[in-house]
């Protein structure tokens, strides 16, 4: 695998890298380029959607993501085609904002920005094609199956969303995972058979 055969992946990371920065040095274009659901309808800002998910809100926050993205997309791009990843990414945008605009549509306060979305997307595309890849965590001293990451990562969301743990934005996580699970079922369902299987779960 080299980088032209990942040309989508290397073009997102450098994106979301350059839109950030830019947007840091030019709070009225941060501001400007955050996804405001109060706003969305309101004042029809449709194209914070996309804007949004290009801008990060530190340093932390961009190379985390970033380094997620690479980390999993070359290979979900390798495997798909640079065109249908990029489908994948720009619906992992879409839909992961849809739980904020209907949950926050009435908070003038709310405000989300971030990659998080699209590349949860990616992540779980990468699990359903490679379930039982073996990823290693942070966290973790063990390597585990990619699989049982995904369920993992879902339940720690639903967890943290509904305790409100931190400012992170797991609705959209969640939203961009199930996404990429959808997309690669509707893209390659002989990869979620093959999965029903091996647990022995019959269609």
């Amino acid at each position: 695998m080299t980088l032209n055969t990942i040309p989508v992946t290397i073009f997102l990371v450098l994106a979301n890298i350059l839109l950030s920065m830019y947007a840091w040095n030019n709070r009225s274009v941060f501001d400007r380029w955050m996804l405001h659901p109060y706003s969305f309808q309101r004042k029809k800002t449709y194209f914070t959607l996309f804007t949004s998910a290009f801008i990060h809100a530190d340093t932390v926050h961009l190379a985390m993501n970033m380094f997620v993205l690479f980390s999993f997309g070359r290979y979900v791009e390798a495997d798909l085609s640079s065109l249908y990843y990029g489908i994948l990414y720009l619906l992992g945008i879409v839909f992961s904002a849809i739980p904020s605009l209907i949950k926050y549509k009435n908070s003038q306060h709310y405000y989300t920005l971030g990659a998080s979305g699209a590349v949860s997307a990616v992540v779980f595309a990468f699990i359903i094609l490679y379930p039982f890849a073996k990823l290693s965590l942070f966290l973790l001293p063990i390597s585990i199956p990619a699989i049982l990451f995904g369920v993992l990562y879902i339940v720690f969301s639903i967890y943290a969303q509904r305790r409100a743990m931190d400012n992170l934005n797991h609705d959209a996580h969640i939203a961009g995972a199930l996404t990429g699970v959808g997309f690669i079922i509707l893209l390659k369902p002989y990869s979620i058979t093959f999965l029903m299987h091996t647990f022995g779960i019959g269609l």
